[in-house]
């Protein structure tokens, strides 16, 4: 067993760890995963600087060092106009970036790959079912026994049922993936991506249940088209018939579990703030376009460009696209249009990378991406899609 077999699991513990331990509100239990992603990254490079073994930088990785280092800028010459909060953005930026770097060096290799894609369609099913169940079963509650100050029904872990929306979205790709391969048990992959979408549409995301419905069609296309170069025609002919009792699965699945909080939502007269969020947001990136605000601050500087007034606290925008804009300057809203942009042109010859791009899509209405435990599974799928065609010399660590 070699050093990187044995960082694999403990990255994926981590994972999971920070994305059941994400509904509750003390920063302990993020900050327990922050040391350990960093004190995994340091086992890394201590190793490889001993053994004088490479390490690869794919340019992905590097532009996701691009963003602790322009909080960092902020910081020096004085652009953030609350440094602390800067300073903690930064600090959050650095760890997603070293998770990104640690799954580009750890899954290289297409045994490490397929763990990987394992790992995360189990996971979105996982919680697709957990979530479902503490959908209808406790209502204004957390777990059966902690009250929801906002007495309604969440997801879990992820309470809000548009970033759980988000991690379907992301795990999605990969079981679909899964599903129509050769895999050593493809109805369970099958019944997985089946799973996912249903959960969506009963907790009722209405940008979710959008976007996963066109994610679905588009990664049974993409799949299909990339059979002809995989499979025989008959491998061909079974992959068609995997991907139309998928979509049929589905809609039985859907129609079982309910689609009643997704119509309400629709039919509902219209409420929505976002406009006004989004009609502050640009002026604040109008009036600092190139440096921001200072990553971090989206909520200091909003009540100076607010147009209503919610009668409550505004965390975020709603549009993480806008708020990275406004935090950090066009700059850096650019370079993650650029990563953004890699996954999508790796999803037509990779399908399991779909559901990376599909979150970013999602992002332009949400704030999925603020979520740390989201962010967090985000760069790291990012950084094994990096990895799976680097520089195979780190399958030696």
């Amino acid at each position: 067993m070699n050093f990187a077999s044995r960082l694999r699991p403990v990255l994926l513990l981590l994972l999971i760890y920070l994305l059941f331990t994400s509904w509750l509100p003390e920063r302990i239990y993020y900050s327990i995963f922050q040391f350990g992603i960093l004190l995994l990254t340091a086992a890394l490079v201590f190793h490889a600087a001993l053994r004088e073994l490479p390490l690869a930088f794919p340019p992905p990785v590097v532009a996701m060092y691009f963003f602790p280092l322009w909080g960092a800028l902020q910081l020096a010459f004085g652009l953030s106009v609350y440094p602390w909060k800067t300073a903690v953005a930064t600090l959050d930026w650095t760890v997603f970036a070293c998770g990104g770097w640690l799954a580009c060096q750890l899954f290289v290799g297409w045994q490490p790959q397929l763990r990987f894609r394992s790992t995360l369609a189990i996971l979105g099913a996982s919680v697709g079912a957990i979530s479902l169940l503490h959908w209808y079963f406790s209502p204004g509650m957390i777990l059966w026994t902690i009250p929801d100050p906002y007495a309604i029904r969440v997801c879990f872990p992820l309470l809000n049922h548009s970033h759980f929306a988000a991690l379907e979205e992301l795990a999605l790709a990969p079981a679909v993936w899964l599903a129509m391969q050769n895999t050593k048990s493809p109805q369970f992959y099958m019944g997985a991506s089946a799973l996912m979408p249903c959960a969506v549409f009963a907790t009722g995301s209405r940008s979710g249940s959008a976007i996963i419905a066109v994610e679905l069609l588009v990664l049974l296309a993409l799949n299909l088209r990339v059979a002809p170069s995989t499979n025989s025609a008959a491998g061909g002919f079974w992959m068609r018939r995997r991907a139309i009792v998928l979509v049929f699965v589905t809609l039985v699945l859907i129609a079982g579990a309910g689609w009643q909080e997704l119509a309400s939502r629709i039919a509902a007269p219209p409420r929505d703030l976002r406009a006004f969020f989004a009609a502050s947001t640009f002026e604040m990136v109008k009036a600092k376009p190139l440096a921001g605000f200072g990553l971090g601050n989206w909520d200091t500087v909003y009540p100076a460009f607010a147009h209503v007034d919610p009668g409550m606290f505004v965390e975020h925008a709603h549009n993480d696209w806008l708020e990275w804009a406004a935090e950090g300057g066009l700059p850096f809203a650019l370079i993650m249009l650029l990563l953004a942009g890699f996954a999508l042109r790796r999803a037509l010859s990779e399908p399991w990378c779909f559901g990376i791009f599909a979150v970013f899509i999602q992002s332009i209405v949400e704030f999925s991406l603020h979520k740390p435990a989201l962010i967090a599974l985000q760069f790291v799928a990012l950084g094994c899609l990096a990895g799976a065609r680097s520089s195979r010399a780190a399958e030696v660590l």
